[in-house]
């Protein structure tokens, strides 16, 4: 009751809310909730109230002093009992007849209050206030329908896959009609007419390229809404599992409050963003960090009244809690305007601890430096308390932001305070991935790691203090083989001098390592399956996922492997890829049709082959007597002179008797091939079936 006369006081606005009282109501609150356990357990409180009430009198009145508020609130049974209240000195006559102070209410004049007044009515229908209906629905059935909507994704994925499948098919058609074509005008040409035969083929794949263009035309339809749907359908669920920070954040005021108070610190706490949304599951697991960040705030980063004046600063620290939506992610901030963290201060406690050599340290730069503080055991606390200085927190801190699939960073500067910087997925079921290629296995990697991918040439990569290294915007960044990171057989590093080689430049907590992969494939959203228990503790996974065209994939955990890359032996990775180097092979193509002439030639050259081309028989040949090459493509039907006499000529000279000849043609009767073979060809490929990793094979069994 003396809590609701003092707000009441407060509503009307006759006592200012002040620090000390927002204090002492608090204490209030505690002690309520000692009397309620209490009562629940049917056990008898043993706190003393008359200190609280003595101070709440003087609330009420005004005169409540700052020195009289208690330093420490919890626990409550600490609280001394206050001197017993001085008696009430009222006259003798008020206490025996109290009743005769109040004057008879008969005798009081009449007050008139004048009617209300009362707007006319009228017909028009007042807006209905609309109501949103609710069910409570646990969340395992959430989960489940999580799981049925990433299952939908997936295939949402596959038909993807598939329309693009239809797409080459439609392609092919269409390039099988204009062979046709090409043997049609030929066939003319030489015969004069058409046989019956022919025309009904042409009529046959006519009908076909229409029936695989309307067939296409559908599916590519029907497989855009179906997307849709399901985009739309997993963006439902996932705002379903969607709760406003402001959940776990409005718990931090009294945290703060109370901690600042043991502290002996006037400080402020500002929350913005509390309605951003994020997963229930990852709001659930951020609770501790956050709590481990802003006690190492309040005990770490933040001073005393007095040291704050005397650095010509407001008496109250202040920190600020903040949250909002950043590419895809949810960045959380906890900054504070307190003293900020000292670099050589931390490299001084972490070789006084032994967390790192001196070599060590004199490598680190200030800025490195900072991330010190979350290696486990590491404090700059020299006092053990309640609050800090135990070793534990800020490893914690890390360990769980990563298990969650996030990154935490740290900026600070002295004197003007620190930031500490969460950066986590919105969701945990789905994330972007780049798909890349390590020899002949496939792996995802979260985008949200990878700062940048770059193709260098061989010569940018530098050897400096026995590390490979490249040179990106003014940074040395220390190169690795992704393959001897995860311990697998490299195929991609075969390549001339003057190939660019791609690599993903990863960055976890400001270390930057640039991971040399075999291949750079594709960038997708892709779902998240967890590897299981027999798997979960694979070294360098994060967990698997499943492509469009039904391959798992393990996604690689970046965290695990950077720590993995600095215990890789160190190599000279430029002299392996030069030692792996093959020669630039050149190789000719003849063929008179322009189209697939450059076609070949791009396929080849995207491969590492060095191509010149010749525009039938002829050219071949004379090119072939001015130049040696390692490999000749050729077609059979051509003007001047064709390719089976090509390849009988080019048997003729001693310089290509052993060089390998193949033969891609439309032909593909039984005695067009024999005839291939007996003219000394090496291999025969047929057109209609022709495809890029068809030739690119042959070409690598036949010269590597």
């Amino acid at each position: 009751h003396k809590m609701e006369d003092v707000l009441g006081k407060v509503k009307e606005k006759q006592i200012p809310f002040t620090p000390e009282l927002s204090d002492v109501l608090f204490e209030c609150l505690d002690n309520i909730r000692v009397l309620l356990d209490a009562e629940i357990k049917g056990q008898k409180a043993t706190i003393s109230l008359d200190g609280l009430l003595l101070r709440l009198e003087k609330a009420e009145t005004g005169t409540l002093e700052k020195k009289e508020i208690s330093q420490v609130v919890l626990p409550i049974a600490e609280v001394l009992p206050s001197p017993e209240a001085a008696p009430l000195n009222l006259p003798e006559e008020a206490i025996q007849n109290p009743q005769s102070k109040i004057q008879n209410v008969s005798s009081l004049p009449e007050v008139s209050v004048p009617a209300p007044v009362h707007e006319e009515e009228t017909d028009t229908p007042r807006e209905k206030i609309q109501v949103e209906e609710t069910i409570r629905v646990g969340i395992g059935k959430l989960d489940v329908l999580l799981n049925l909507t990433s299952e939908m994704v997936i295939n949402k994925i596959r038909f993807n896959h598939l329309l693009e499948i239809f797409k080459e098919l439609k392609n092919l058609t269409i390039t099988q009609l204009f062979f046709l074509d090409q043997a049609k005008e030929r066939m003319a040409s030489v015969e004069g007419r058409l046989f019956p035969e022919f025309v009904q083929i042409d009529k046959l794949g006519q009908q076909i390229k229409e029936r695989a263009n309307e067939l296409f035309k559908e599916y590519s339809g029907s497989t855009s809404r179906l997307s849709t749907v399901i985009s739309d359908l997993d963006h439902v669920v996932m705002d379903v599992r969607m709760l406003p920070v402001s959940t776990v954040f409005d718990t931090f005021p009294r945290l703060v409050r109370d901690i600042s108070r043991e502290a002996n610190k006037e400080i402020t706490l500002e929350i913005r963003g509390g309605d951003t949304g994020l997963d229930k599951m990852i709001l659930e697991e951020i609770k501790d960090p956050l709590l481990h960040l802003i006690r190492n705030c309040i005990d770490h980063g933040l001073e005393t009244p007095q040291e704050r004046i005397d650095a010509n600063k407001m008496r109250a620290g202040k920190i600020i809690l903040s949250a909002n939506h950043e590419a895809g992610r949810i960045v959380i901030r906890i900054e504070d305007d307190g003293k900020g963290i000292d670099p050589k201060k931390v490299k001084q406690s972490a070789l006084y601890k032994k967390v790192i050599t001196v070599q060590e340290a004199e490598k680190l730069s200030d800025k490195e430096a900072l991330y010190l503080i979350f290696l486990p055991g590491f404090s700059t606390k020299e006092i053990i308390t309640d609050v800090s200085g135990r070793g534990v927190g800020l490893d914690v801190v890390k360990k769980n932001v990563e298990k969650l699939k996030g990154t935490v960073m740290v900026q600070s500067d002295i004197n003007k305070g620190t930031v500490f910087t969460l950066m986590l997925p919105l969701t945990l079921a789905t994330i972007h991935a780049m798909i890349i290629r390590v020899g002949s296995e496939i792996f995802a990697v979260p985008t949200v790691t990878i700062e940048e991918t770059v193709r260098v040439e061989l010569h940018e990569i530098k050897t400096v203090v026995d590390k490979d290294v490249v040179i990106i915007n003014n940074r040395h960044i220390p190169v690795v083989r992704l393959a001897s990171v995860l311990d697998l057989k490299s195929t991609g590093t075969k390549k001339t001098v003057n190939d660019k080689l791609p690599i993903i430049i990863l960055n976890v907590d400001e270390t930057r390592i640039g991971f040399l992969v075999d291949e750079l494939i594709s960038e997708e959203e892709v779902v998240i399956k967890n590897m299981g228990d027999y798997l979960k503790n694979v070294p360098n996974t994060a967990g698997a996922t499943i492509l469009g065209e039904g391959e798992v994939v393990v996604i690689l955990n970046v965290s695990e492997l950077i720590k993995s890359a600095k215990t890789v032996k160190e190599t000279h990775l430029l002299e392996d890829i030069k030692d792996e180097q093959h020669p630039t092979y050149s190789i000719l193509v003849v063929d008179d049709a322009a189209v697939l002439r450059e076609l070949e030639k791009s396929m080849l050259e995207g491969a590492g082959y060095s191509v010149e081309l010749a525009v039938d028989g002829m050219d071949g040949f004379e090119k072939a007597k001015k130049k040696k090459y390692d490999l000749i493509v050729t077609d059979v039907e051509m003007p001047r002179m064709d390719g089976f006499e090509l390849t009988t000529r080019l048997r003729d000279d001693t310089q290509y008797r052993n060089i390998p000849v193949v033969i891609v043609t439309a032909r593909e009767r039984e005695e067009d091939k024999r005839r291939g073979i007996d003219v000394g060809a090496d291999a025969y490929i047929v057109k209609t079936s022709f495809d890029q990793s068809k030739l690119l094979d042959t070409v690598e069994q036949l010269i590597g």
